[in-house]
């Protein structure tokens, strides 16, 4: 590459070799290079478009989809790429007919189909739309169940590649999800049952186990430094190696001191990147663990596949996305007491394991000095109420609280960040707003967005708030 800048080939392997290393950062240089050099080649702009998925950049990875679909009008997998997209931007409307779009291309795509039938918003503009869309994704899981066989008949690789679909948003409606799950779970079971049955057979305990150390893995593609990675490192590296032999498989591609930590405290340790639902399957089985636990299931697609596979004796899933799997195969669900109401069970399929307090060994944040207030924007003569969770996981029950408090309280100022996505920031801008012409509040300038900020600048301006408004129906992770 150095003795010839202007090599197309070169610039686009190196961004193959960053990626499967987990160089996101530079697997994006380097493709970009190479769509600079070949404008037009197709894989170029497919895998830049993929790198700008995986580091949320999706304005600009809407418009390589886009060009990467003039390029290859029929490619199903950059029409799904793109309603993906247009979902994670907010726009419901227009990934749905993506999706349609896809299907009258190839009426047995399931990941169009899953899509049709399950999409779900990321920030609903009221109560009403909550239960609208959640009417309408029932609907569409009864339009699933009557699909089954149909997709029981595609081929194996067919299913495999597109049954990677994730209820992420289902949980954020403020509502008991245990049935929904639970028949969503039964599709995919079913479905994936018919190709590869080897994983749905049970799986005997081993009468021996007493005798030798416990073999238990973990699979994530979160076991980095985000809220799964500082929640659960301590699960894998405090483990009593006299008692556990330690199986780690991470599937991510981020690599960061966290990885590191994990990586070197395992006594085994598979990184799995772009490797296949199937191939880690039979990875998993063959290391024969007594126990496999997710630290969280619903984030990640190929993680929710596995989950419905009995792949060890014993399974349990924590809460690392804290709501029931629906997954028959899944033993256990592995919860802090503190943050369960007293019907707790009833929420789950699992059986609920409650551990005292928050139940992981949660490292303390280094104490950053508060800055000015004027640093971030803040007024210094207000109480600051301070909301620091994602758009998303606002629900629309939280706004009336919010008005509340501006209404009682002539000082008061709210203080959020923004989202990832600047559609969803605005979705929820515009639910405030409408609470505000609805109550004839003229308390505009009293709400503050902030950008979002690395975070040793979000401990600072948690230190220069007054109140902390943790939120309703659904709380954060490293967050709150």
């Amino acid at each position: 590459m150095r003795l010839k800048p202007d090599y197309f080939l070169a610039f686009f392997n190196m961004g193959l070799a960053l990626q499967i290393l987990g160089d996101i950062a530079g697997a994006e240089d380097s493709y970009r290079r190479a769509v600079q050099l070949n404008p037009g080649d197709y894989q170029a702009n497919f895998c830049l478009a993929g790198m700008l998925i995986v580091r949320l950049k999706l304005d600009e990875a809407e418009r390589l989809i886009r060009k990467a679909l003039e390029l290859k009008p029929e490619s199903a997998t950059d029409l799904f790429r793109l309603a993906h997209v247009l979902r994670e931007q907010g726009k419901i409307d227009k990934a749905a007919d993506v999706c349609e779009q896809l299907l009258t291309l190839d009426a047995d795509n399931l990941q169009a189909f899953l899509g049709v039938c399950l999409m779900l918003p990321p920030v609903y503009s009221g109560r009403d739309h909550v239960i609208a869309a959640r009417q309408r994704y029932a609907g569409g899981l009864k339009r699933l169940k009557a699909g089954v066989e149909r997709f029981k008949c595609l081929p194996a690789s067919k299913i495999l590649e597109q049954l990677q679909w994730g209820n992420f948003y289902l949980a954020y409606q403020g509502l008991n999800d245990r049935e929904l799950q639970f028949e969503y779970a039964g599709f995919v079971a079913e479905v994936l049952s018919a190709i590869v049955p080897e994983f749905f057979e049970p799986l005997a305990k081993d009468t021996n186990a007493v005798k030798r150390r416990l073999r238990v893995g973990f699979l994530s593609s979160f076991l980095r430094e985000c809220t799964v990675g500082s929640y659960f490192k301590s699960w894998i590296t405090l483990l009593d190696h006299e008692r556990f032999e330690v199986f780690v498989y991470y599937t991510g591609y981020w690599r960061d001191d966290v990885k590191r930590e994990i990586e070197e405290s395992a006594e085994h340790y598979a990184s799995l990147i772009g490797v296949g639902a199937v191939e880690i399957a039979h990875r998993i089985k063959r290391d024969s663990l007594d126990v496999l636990v997710y630290p969280e299931m619903g984030m990640d697609v190929t993680v929710s596949m596995l989950g419905a596979m009995r792949l060890a004796p014993v399974q349990c899933v924590a809460w690392g996305h804290p709501v029931t799997t629906g997954h028959q195969n899944i033993d256990y669900y592995l919860s802090c007491a503190s943050m369960e109401p007293e019907n707790a069970s009833e929420h789950y399929t699992e059986k609920l394991f409650l551990l005292s307090g928050i139940g992981t060994c949660y490292s303390r944040p280094a104490c950053f000095s508060s800055s000015c207030r004027s640093h971030y924007g803040l007024p210094e003569d207000s109480h600051l109420y301070f909301c620091p969770q994602s758009p998303y996981k606002i629900h629309p029950d939280n706004d009336d609280l919010f008005l509340d408090i501006l209404e009682q309280d002539p000082q008061a100022t709210l203080v959020f960040f923004q989202g990832m996505y600047a559609n969803t920031t605005q979705a929820f801008k515009a639910r405030l707003e409408q609470g505000i012409v609805a109550r004839s509040l003229a308390i505009r300038r009293r709400v503050v967005f902030l950008p979002r900020m690395d975070h040793e600048a979000y401990l600072q301006v948690n230190r220069s708030c007054d109140v902390m408004l943790d939120t309703l129906h659904w709380s954060g992770g490293n967050t709150s």
